[in-house]
Order: C-alpha cells, then structure tokens, then sequence
C-alpha cells in the first residue's frame, strides 16, 4: 500500500459559502475563527477528489493513476480548509491557503504573536487518524513548501509510524526542517529544463515523472536508489533560467481574456492562463481566475 498525500488546490468545481472564505475573517483572533471554521465546514457536499480541480490538480490525479498500476494507492489531500483527509471524503468548498500571497492566505493572522499561524490552524483543524493508516504501507508527501511547515507535527508523527518507508519530495532550495532530513528526497529546478511548465506545479510535475520512473524502471523504494536516480537524470540537464515575463494590470489582464474567448474560442480558466504565459506574460492562477469569473458574470 502506497499513501500518496498531496495539497489540495485553490480552484473548486462550486462555489463556497460566506462563511468558508478566509478572506471575510476577522484576523484579530485566530482562535475564535478556528472555532467558527470547524462549525461550518461539516457540511459534507462532494468528495475531495470531485471539488478540486486545475493543472496541479489533474497532474496529481495521474500520479495517482501511475502508482495504481503498480501498487494499490491511496490519495490522501493536505488541505488548509480540513487538514488531512481521504480524497474520497466528502466535504465542502471552501477558500483557504498556507500560500502566502494570497486573500485567503492563513497568513494573514500574523498579528495573532504567532511566529507562523498556519502551523497552529492546521493542527486545530486536523483531525486525521494516523491509527488509520497501515503502517506497513510507504508514504509520499508531494506538498508545497508551506504546507511542508504547516503540517510539520503531522509529518514527524507520519515519521515515527513508517520510518524509511516515508519520502518527503523537496525541492532543493528549500530550508527544511531537521526532523525531515532523513526521508528527504531532493530535486531542483533543472527539471523545468527537462520539462517546461510554471514552477507553480512543478512538484506536482516532477512527482508524476518520478512515479513513472519507480514503475517504469522497477526502482527499489529506498532512498539511496530513488535520490541517485534522480540526481544522474538532472545531471543531463543545465540550470533552468526563468524567461522574463511581462507583467499586465488588472485592466490588460481583462482585455486580454475577452480577447481569448472572442477571437481564440479559449473559454477555459485553465487553458487561458496557459496560452497568457506561453505569451510571456506573468499572472497568478488566482487573479487571472477572479478576473476571468467576472468577466463571465457580466
């Protein structure tokens, strides 16, 4: 049994209510809206693997399929509206990150004398069962850095349970904490060189490479065997160097959209965004998401 966990993804298939988008929070007391969070979010209305949906989610989907065709594989999702849960949960949408640059980032309790408040929401609201899981099983956390630290008491107990059985896919740069550095698995931004796509989805990316190779390639699941494979891979290719992007405003973002779907027929959140960047101009999935609903509503 392999546990596949991954984060979950800031767009759903429904719309959320009021109460489930941090962004309507009053940030003066964390405590009082972890307790009104929890109230709210036991509405159950889909799984977790019907809510999410985008790039990063779809290549998290295929990890799972490539897995399936070798060993049973369960998705579990790092979500900063619930904490861990099964992808066959159901649950309700809401709005919430531990990515920073966002309104409906965790962060934005900060003024809490909390060094890091998503470290505290994630274990209030995490109510997962370790017991659950067959601790006979191996473990892949395929996480964005943030969540990395958020969950950081959930991964050191995943640790005591599954020991060398457990991989904590990082990219290199990162400053990691010590209780991970013996289940980590590190790879760098030379895979974009291998493989073009937005940093934002790159772990995303690299781990579904990286489960083909283990299922493809009949690699031992040990460290040293996964770690040196990868680093004689990425020894074939040179540094990724970042094309520089343009940056657009609000109003040529706009424009650009109603371009897209009058002229290119590109209707899609998804494949817009794409065709924005392989045009090199910069744009984060939430604004080009929030810009591309209104143009929509109207």
């Amino acid at each position: 049994m392999i546990y596949l966990i991954c984060n979950c993804t800031n767009n759903k298939t429904i719309k959320p209510s009021e109460n489930l988008i941090i962004a309507n929070c009053k940030f003066e007391n964390i405590d009082s809206e972890i307790l009104q969070w929890k109230k709210y979010k036991n509405k159950k209305e889909l799984k977790a693997r019907e809510l999410y949906q985008g790039h990063a989610w779809q290549e998290t989907l295929k990890c799972k399929s490539v897995l399936n065709t070798k060993f049973p594989t369960n998705l579990l999702v790092a979500s900063a509206g619930y904490g861990l849960i099964s992808a066959e949960e159901k649950i309700s949408s809401y709005q919430a990150t531990f990515s920073r640059n966002s309104d409906n980032s965790i962060h934005k309790f900060k003024n809490n004398n909390l060094e890091n408040p998503t470290v505290k929401w994630w274990n209030e609201i995490n109510e997962f069962n370790l017991n659950s899981l067959n601790s006979k099983g191996f473990v892949f956390i395929s996480v964005s850095y943030e969540y990395l630290i958020a969950m950081q008491k959930t991964i050191e107990e995943l640790i005591i349970i599954f020991k060398n059985r457990l991989f904590i896919i990082v990219l290199s740069k990162k400053n990691i904490p010590t209780s991970y550095k013996e289940n980590i698995i590190k790879f760098d931004t030379r895979f974009n060189t291998f493989q073009r796509g937005t940093i934002n989805t790159i772990i995303q990316r690299f781990s579904n490479w990286l489960f083909s190779e283990i299922v493809n390639s009949n690699l031992q699941l040990n460290h040293q065997s996964i770690q040196n494979h990868i680093n004689v891979f990425l020894s074939h290719y040179s540094e990724y160097i970042h094309p520089n992007s343009e940056k657009l405003n609000d109003s040529e973002i706009s424009n650009f959209i109603k371009k897209q779907i009058s002229k290119q027929n590109i209707s899609s959140k998804t494949a817009g965004l794409k065709d924005l960047r392989l045009r090199r101009y910069s744009c984060s999935q939430e604004r080009y998401g929030k810009i591309h609903s209104k143009i929509n509503a109207k």
